[in-house]
This record gives structure tokens, C-alpha cells and sequence, in this order.
């Protein structure tokens, strides 16, 4: 993938400054890269931070494995296994519905960067137009995703904290707002997953490609991997972190001969 010229469309190697075909600075294209990973930067660090509370979790977890029964889970979570049932069950529900919450926000503020690098290269690179629908799509999925979810918990705590099988004698409007809910959540779902297929993956493998920077490619791999083994989300992190910065000292280095050169 090469450098589009804005004045007539060539495409140039990533190493040109000028246009061989019609002499024009390709200053103002290197400048608007720069940018753009600058909100790659951003989202890699976000993707670092949670990947690091992930690993966590997740070494957690292997440290009190056991079943529920014995408190393995409760006690991950300090909430143990005495007291009142609902009281207990109300607690869990609360937790999980703000650990849910909070995650899906900022992993929205995570693709809002992503989007805003690939729509930063869109202009002299067409092949970024599909990552840029993908994180939109994403973008849009997770928002309906957490609006499905806060209200499902919002209904679902109370009625299972009084009586777990009170959610069967509801009135119709009530299942309806279930239902509705949960229409909501699965559509979600589907445009979450379409577009972290053309946004996250794509978009970075795409990077790749444009830069000539294999750890854009290794890092969406690692994150496909990291769905059935967390811990790798903080190596895709790094990768996608020291990517950025490696891109961006070479094009500082591209420019820079250039403003050195005779006209």
C-alpha cells in the first residue's frame, strides 16, 4: 500500500516526499499520518490498560479455582457466601452490571481513537474506507449493547433479589421490555462483531501493510488469540503501541530530510 499524492493520485513509496509525476509536497500527507497515529497511540494504550486489569483477572481466577460452592468465585469477587440469598445474589448483579458498563464505555472511547486515525488516513488512502465503517458499526454496537445490558440488569436484580421465579409472572408489558432488551443486546452483538472484524482487524492489518510494520499484523492476531487466552491482549497492546511510535519516528525522519534538501 503507498502514499497517495492528494494533486493527482499517484501512488508513491512510503519513503517519497515529493510526487515523481506531478512534484507535489507530500508534506501535508505525512503530517496528517502523524496525526493519525497519534489517536493510534491513544487507543493502544487503552487497549494496554485493559489488557493488563485482564491478565490480572484472569491470574486471579486460576488462583482461586474451584467451584461456586466453595467460594471460589465469591471470594474473587469479596463478596462471600453467608448472609441473606438475595441480599447476596443483588450484590453480584450490581458489581457485574457496573464492571459490564464501565468496560463496554471505555472500550467505545477505545474505537472513537481507532475510528478517528483510520478517518485521519481516509483522505489520501481509500483502502481505510472499510475500517472506518468497521469502527463506526462497532462503535454503534457497543452503545446498544450497554443500553440492552443496563436495562436487562436494571430489571432483572430487583425481581431476582425478591423471588428468582417472580420473573415468570410478569405482566406482558414487562416481558415485552425484556424481550425488547434482549432484541436489542443480540443486534448489538451482530454489529459489534462485523465490525471488529472490518474495523480492529482489518484497520490494523491494513497499517500494516500502508507502513511496512509487521507488529500492527502480529498484534490483531494476538487479539484473536487472546479471546481464548487473555493474557496475550497485553502482548497485542505493546505490539500495537511500539508499532505507532516505530512508524511515527520514521516518518518524523522522512520529513525532516525532506525540509533539509534544496529546493
Amino acid at each position: 500500500m503507498a502514499r497517495i499524492c492528494p494533486n493527482c493520485g499517484t501512488r508513491n513509496k512510503m519513503g517519497n516526499n515529493q510526487c515523481p509525476k506531478c512534484g507535489n509536497s507530500l508534506l501535508s500527507v505525512i503530517d496528517s499520518e502523524l496525526i493519525a497515529l497519534k489517536d493510534m497511540r491513544v487507543y493502544s494504550i487503552i487497549v494496554l490498560v485493559f489488557a493488563i486489569f485482564g491478565t490480572l483477572s484472569f491470574a486471579l481466577n486460576i488462583l482461586n479455582s474451584g467451584s461456586i460452592a466453595s467460594g471460589g468465585l465469591f471470594a474473587f469477587l469479596g463478596l462471600g457466601v453467608s448472609g441473606s440469598l438475595g441480599t447476596t445474589i443483588t450484590t453480584i448483579f450490581i458489581f457485574l452490571e457496573v464492571v459490564i458498563i464501565a468496560s463496554l464505555f471505555f472500550q467505545i472511547v477505545s474505537y472513537i481513537y481507532l475510528r478517528s486515525c483510520f478517518s485521519k488516513l481516509r483522505p489520501t488512502d481509500f483502502n481505510f474506507s472499510s475500517p472506518k465503517t468497521g469502527t463506526t458499526l462497532l462503535i454503534i454496537g457497543l452503545v446498544l449493547a450497554m443500553v440492552g445490558i443496563a436495562v436487562l440488569l436494571a430489571l432483572v436484580i430487583p425481581l431476582i433479589a425478591s423471588s428468582p421465579g417472580s420473573i415468570t409472572t410478569q405482566t406482558p408489558f414487562a416481558l415485552a421490555v425484556f424481550a425488547l432488551a434482549g432484541f436489542v443486546v443480540v443486534i448489538g452483538g451482530i454489529l459489534t462483531l462485523i465490525g471488529y472484524i472490518m474495523g480492529v482487524l482489518l484497520g490494523t492489518h491494513r497499517m500494516a501493510t500502508k507502513f511496512e510494520e509487521p507488529m500492527f499484523d502480529i498484534g490483531w492476531i494476538l487479539l484473536i488469540v487472546s479471546l481464548f487466552f487473555s493474557p496475550l491482549a497485553l502482548a497485542a497492546g505493546i505490539l500495537f503501541l511500539q508499532g505507532a511510535n516505530t512508524t511515527r519516528r520514521r516518518l518524523i525522519e522522512v520529513k525532516s530530510g525532506a525540509t533539509v534538501q534544496p529546493s
